[in-house]
């Protein structure tokens, strides 16, 4: 399975929260099996709780995290007090987007928007967040939604473990156009989330406050560890450090900045961090 970031922010850090997952260094190491395992401790952990008893599949206990981020899918709907009928709903949603990795897709099938490989469904923001809704008049020929493909679709459902939940319900997704710096940035969100899953049995998922600053303590951190080749300037290890530190301090003078966060609703999430 040839697998390498696209540069879209939510895919990435997705992409890379299934890499950790799987125990592997880079996506270029993720196969079939590897997929399929975390597909598999998605839906049965995070997503779902399955009943031994009955053998059926309800809604997880996380509903109040995951809404942030997949409003209207069925993870979090209301859905028919029918419980054969919950459970039946569930798995086959599950095929449709942590499965869809295992379609055959068509090689005429359009391009994927994410990635550009051959797509298998085409998807709003009940599955990808900050997309549009299901509205055919906002998209060409008055298709509804964008195309993407399974690999995209699991990545985004690992997006949960990859990204940080912090205070006013919003998730920090930490980016990177290094990859060894992102895989390093989205490993600690792993770790925190896993913790954070225990404690949200009991209460609701932490919320860490001061994002920004967590987040400059964080690359920081990264950075301290992070192998830049040599170059001629030996002052290019800290770009994207100090693009963030020139964000924050924008917001604060209420002058614009080209690296502002991007507000939607109740979601904040940082574009790539850009390099000098």
């Amino acid at each position: 399975m040839i697998t390498e970031f696209t540069g879209h922010p939510l895919i990435d850090v997705g992409l890379a929260a299934l890499t950790v997952m799987s125990g592997r260094a880079l996506p270029d190491d993720l196969g079939p099996d590897d997929c399929e395992t975390v597909a598999d401790w998605l839906f049965s952990r995070l997503y779902t709780t399955y009943d031994a008893t009955s053998e059926l599949y309800t809604q997880g206990p996380f509903k109040s995290y995951l809404i942030w981020l997949f409003p209207n899918a069925v993870w979090v709907n209301n859905l028919s007090k029918d419980a054969q009928r919950t459970s039946a709903s569930l798995r086959a949603y599950a095929q449709e987007t942590l499965y869809a990795f295992a379609m055959e897709a068509d090689p005429e099938a359009i391009a994927c928007n994410f990635c550009g490989r051959p797509s298998v469904r085409r998807v709003s923001r009940s599955v990808v967040p900050l997309l549009s809704g299901k509205y055919p008049n906002f998209n060409p020929a008055g298709e509804v939604g964008v195309p993407a493909c399974g690999l995209c679709l699991l990545a985004v459902h690992a997006l949960p473990l990859g990204g940080v939940a912090t205070e006013g319900r919003r998730l920090m997704a930490m980016h990177s156009s290094n990859s060894e710096l992102l895989m390093q940035m989205t490993r600690w969100a792993v770790d925190h989330n896993r913790a954070a899953m225990h404690q949200a049995r009991l209460a609701d998922w932490p919320q860490l406050p001061y994002p920004r600053t967590r987040l400059v303590a964080r690359q920081h951190r990264s950075r301290q560890h992070y192998s830049q080749p040599p170059g001629p300037d030996p002052h290019r290890s800290g770009p994207s450090l100090v693009c963030f530190a020139l964000r924050a301090s924008s917001d604060r003078t209420g002058e614009p900045h080209r690296c502002s966060p991007i507000r939607h609703h109740s979601r904040l999430v940082y574009p790539p961090l850009a390099s000098v």
